[in-house]
């Protein structure tokens, strides 16, 4: 059985890279479409990543966990 600070932990967690993935969209729409530096694309996609397996792992321990907007690219860019 897992303990409550494990889980408490890995909603911190999700809780940092859902405040990472915020700040890198805000630099995203700083730059024109074309133009936004490839690091910034990257470290959006390695955020949802995370984001991803945290949510993942909490509900394989049977956790409530939120769907947010932006943790998920949109399906207009990456296709369904």
């Amino acid at each position: 059985m897992v303990q409550q600070e494990e889980i408490n932990n890995y909603r911190e967690r999700l809780a940092i890279h859902r405040r990472n993935l915020a700040q890198l969209l805000l630099q995203e729409a700083r730059h024109s479409s074309g133009y936004v530096p490839i690091s910034i694309i990257n470290a959006i996609h390695e955020q949802r990543c995370h984001i991803a397996r945290i949510k993942h792992i909490l509900r394989s321990w049977d956790e409530h966990v939120d769907d947010y907007p932006d943790d998920d690219p949109p399906s207009f860019i990456y296709g369904p």
